[in-house]
């Protein structure tokens, strides 16, 4: 008798779950805006999901993934705003940011900038990549540093990092699931950052149960 006559076969199911890179906001000069964003922006995202990690995800271009719902809209949250980062690096505009960004900070080199990493062999693979591009449209070199996953998360939870891979998934299926992270004082903020109009739009959001208000507050962009 056969007692198992169902054949199972093996399917890719979707994981909504962010990769990004945080920055440390009490180490100088990574508090200024523009210098971050040079960083983001010398950063092509799309060549690193094509020929890196070539696992079938998708190119992010904001903190809220694929797959969460726009329940007011119908559709996937991604496909109801601008996207927030381009998908492929920006580099005279990466440059033009650094340079404005270390003349606000008083400074004409950057310090020592390292990017911390757990062990994993594609999240090493990623790193240097990274570092390349940093290098190719920055003309900043950044040193690599890896940790087995215990002492990774240890030196975040210190603050002993200047730049850090990340990765989060989703507790529930709403861009809150992601947005509420980087509240002012947050307990999942390792970055330390802190915008006062970023912590009044998720305030207002978690205030009603008006979807339409919801998703309207969620995709504004803050000031800085």
């Amino acid at each position: 008798m056969d007692l198992f006559p169902t054949v199972f076969v093996p399917r890719s199911i979707p994981d909504a779950t962010p990769y990004f890179f945080i920055f440390n906001m009490k180490k100088k000069p990574l508090n200024n805006e523009k210098i971050r964003r040079a960083f983001s922006l010398a950063i092509d995202r799309k060549a690193i999901v094509e020929k890196v990690a070539q696992g079938g995800q998708k190119v992010a271009t904001g903190l809220v993934p694929w797959g969460i719902p726009d329940p007011a809209a119908n559709k996937d949250f991604t496909d109801t705003h601008p996207a927030y980062v381009p998908e492929t690096a920006k580099a005279e505009e990466a440059k033009r940011l650094l340079e404005e960004g270390m003349k606000e900070e008083g400074i004409t080199e950057l310090p020592e900038i390292t990017f911390d990493y757990n062990t994993g062999e594609l999240h090493k693979k990623i790193a240097e990549t990274v570092q390349q591009m940093w290098k190719k449209n920055l003309g900043v070199d950044v040193q690599l540093r890896n940790s087995e996953l215990k002492v990774f998360l240890d030196r975040i939870d210190k603050g002993d990092f200047v730049i850090a891979r990340m990765g989060i998934g989703a507790d529930y299926l709403d861009p809150m699931s992601f947005l509420d992270l980087y509240l002012t004082g947050g307990d999942s903020n390792s970055s330390y950052w802190s915008n006062t109009e970023y912590d009044s739009l998720i305030a207002k959001a978690k205030s009603t149960a008006d979807q339409k208000v919801r998703m309207e507050t969620f995709r504004r962009k803050p000031c800085s």
